[in-house]
Order: C-alpha cells, then sequence, then structure tokens
C-alpha cells in the first residue's frame, strides 16, 4: 500500500508518497493543476500496482481540479480537515511548516488513519 499526501494551493500542489513501511516512496514533488501534470502523476500511481490512499486537505475549492482528475481515473480520494492534520502535526518535535513537510505530515496521516479513512464522495 503507498500513502500519498497532497498539499493543496491555488494552481499547483506538492506530494509525497510513502511505502507502506513509512520509507519514502517518493521525495515530495510539486505538480501544477494542469491536465497534462495531473494525467502523468495518476499515470505514476497507477503504474505502481498498488494500492494507493490519497489523502488531501479540504482547503475551500481550491482542491476541486486535483479531486476531479482522481474521481475520473477511478482512484479513490479522502479528505480531510485541515485542522486535523495541524493537531497530528502538533505531536512532531520539529514544526517547521513548508508544502514539501506538509505533505509528508499528510501521508503519515494517511498511512496511521487509512484504517478509519472513508473515499470522498459528491453529495450530489
Amino acid at each position: 500500500m503507498l500513502a500519498v499526501g497532497i498539499d493543496i494551493s491555488k494552481s499547483k500542489s506538492v506530494a509525497a508518497i510513502l511505502n507502506q513501511d513509512g520509507s519514502m516512496h517518493t521525495s515530495p514533488f510539486e505538480f501544477h493543476h494542469t491536465q497534462p501534470e495531473l494525467d502523468a502523476f495518476i499515470k505514476y500511481i497507477l503504474n505502481s500496482k498498488q494500492s494507493a490512499t490519497i489523502l488531501m486537505e479540504n482547503t475551500g475549492h481550491y482542491h476541486y481540479p486535483v479531486l476531479k482528475a482522481f474521481q475520473e481515473a477511478g482512484l479513490p480520494v479522502c479528505m480531510v480537515n485541515a485542522y486535523q492534520i495541524k493537531k497530528f502535526g502538533d505531536m512532531d518535535l520539529r514544526k517547521a511548516k513548508t508544502d514539501k513537510k506538509d505533505a509528508v505530515r499528510i501521508a503519515r496521516y494517511a498511512l496511521e488513519k487509512s484504517y478509519s479513512l472513508v473515499p470522498y464522495t459528491s453529495m450530489e
């Protein structure tokens, strides 16, 4: 199983992918919310041949392009409140905050809480 943590921003995001044992599968990387870059990211996850827990923070409306792309590809995406991630991160001794560290924190949350995460479904 892979744990994919995505730190969403306005027009680009940072993703980190961890293996089931918590080791880094892929170093954190940045991608823009364009169709070619989203398609490449989705293809990378699908080609890994492993199940993936994909987690992102609910960020108002900035997460919609990423969420839509993953759902159209048939990948389940879980959403979590940013406050939950903040509280989860409060346990860390190092309080540095960067997009890359946030993506890793979200991936670690996905790894530890995968048993209780529910894929996002639209209200429609």
